[in-house]
């Protein structure tokens, strides 16, 4: 079956530049990206039929650079504001009888038989190079994604994302993205949030459920963060993007190619932030933090699909809710640990849903919702989302004064010696003697 077998298809991506220091600059992200799809098949990830081979040609053809959503292409134009396109070549399949997962090699011996076939190809005019590959579920690699980060010891230095899985065009959105400098986004749940200590939270590593950073397997747009990340949002542009601790603005949704798309409120820095996770890929060290707020609502190719799937949680899914403001906490490392942003979505409604506990399902209502608001006892600032207008929703900032321990006022009066009878007035003094904290 066609169809089947080509929503099989993954993906391995490489982009090639000249030093390593110039990879995952918003600069080389911006204009026309000349890429090249190699398509290959090699022991483990067999070819279809040769009778199948036109059908797989055309599906990858449409997969990748196709006018029309989905399509990677498409998908990029519109998250990157018009500011990044894709464009290039496909060509296969090849067989590579002694391939294997190793990217290079088999990008190798495809580039020997194109060459064989008089098609000399200068690999160096591409920016991307796509290996795709057919993998049915329970053959070849992990259904998952594999390594991440992969850098040639010799020569030009390239940088690869390789990945396995049975639902290609998400896999080939999410590996890609990471191509132009974006993360995962992860998620996190604080049991007694807001006011608890961001470092009490705990951490779900790529649990962002509203977009393809994040194993939510839908086709869904990137964060603020993300988009800062790929270059096509400016935080130096305050009509884009503002940096503030108090006032009232207008939001314009994410997806929107223009207006104010995110405010970003100071936090300073967190010491050994995620410290106490289990697993030691995810503990950032000391981190410098700002909260990132968005206005998130369904529109365009992708975001206006389903948002939530069909599963148990649907129901509360945020997305059901045209105006969802979401809040997420932007982290970079100090140190070496992770040396550039990650996006962390906060739910704003802990402990809401029924039987998932504090797991990652429990972020599908994690907006803050229409007249409610957001407090951080830490850094004293509020967020409020007052309401919706037509050209987006209102958030207003507030800087809280510090936290105080309440006390019984002072009050005093003049001591007087009168003479019985006498009519007298007292001046009284009412001292504050709240403290604060």
């Amino acid at each position: 079956m066609i169809g089947g077998l080509v929503s099989s298809f993954v993906v391995s991506i490489m982009i090639a530049e000249p030093a390593r220091a110039e990879l995952w600059t918003p600069a080389f992200n911006q204009g026309p990206q000349k890429t090249l799809v190699l398509v290959i098949g090699y022991p483990a990830c067999p070819l279809p039929a040769e009778s199948e081979w036109p059908a797989v040609m055309s599906s990858v053809t449409q997969d990748i650079f196709g006018a029309t959503a989905p399509s990677l292409a498409d998908f990029i134009y519109e998250n990157s504001y018009h500011q990044t396109s894709l464009y290039g070549d496909v060509y296969g399949p090849y067989w590579i009888s002694d391939g294997s997962s190793d990217f290079y090699q088999n990008i190798s011996k495809a580039m020997e038989q194109l060459h064989a076939q008089n098609h000399d190809l200068d690999l160096t005019s591409y920016q991307r190079v796509i290996q795709a590959f057919n993998c049915n579920s329970g053959t070849g690699p992990s259904p998952y994604n594999t390594d991440l980060t992969k850098v040639t010891p010799s020569g030009p230095a390239q940088q690869t994302w390789a990945s396995a899985g049975w639902n290609s065009k998400y896999l080939l959105f999410h590996e890609f993205a990471h191509t132009l400098g974006i993360s995962h986004s992860d998620f996190l749940s604080c049991s007694d949030y807001p006011g608890d200590s961001l470092l009490n939270c705990k951490h779900f590593d790529g649990f962002n459920m509203f977009t393809v950073m994040s194993p939510a397997w839908k086709l869904l747009e990137f964060t603020a963060i993300q988009r800062r990340q790929a270059g096509w949002l400016d935080p130096n542009n305050e009509l884009e993007s503002i940096s503030a601790t108090s006032g009232s603005f207008t939001l314009a949704p994410i997806e929107s190619s223009s207006g104010l798309r995110e405010i970003r409120v100071p936090y300073g820095i967190i010491q050994n932030f995620n410290g106490n996770d289990p697993d030691t890929r995810y503990r950032y060290g000391d981190v410098q933090a700002e909260y990132s707020i968005i206005y998130r609502k369904p529109s365009g190719s992708y975001d206006s699909i389903s948002m939530c799937g069909t599963s148990t949680y649907s129901p509360y899914c945020s997305y059901n809710n045209e105006y969802a403001v979401f809040v997420s906490l932007s982290t970079k490392s100090i140190d070496s640990a992770r040396p550039w942003l990650v996006d962390h979505v906060l739910d704003e409604t802990p402990g809401s849903i029924a039987g998932v506990g504090f797991s990652q399902f429990d972020a599908m209502d994690g907006s803050i919702r229409y007249g409610e608001g957001f407090h951080d006892n830490n850094i004293h600032q509020s967020i409020n989302y007052l309401y919706s207008t037509i050209n987006g929703v209102q958030i207003e900032l507030v800087d809280d004064p510090a936290d105080c321990t309440r006390r019984m006022p002072d009050v005093s009066a003049a001591t007087r010696t009168i003479p019985p009878g006498t009519s007298v007035k007292y001046q009284f003094t009412v001292t504050n003697m709240d403290d604060v904290a």
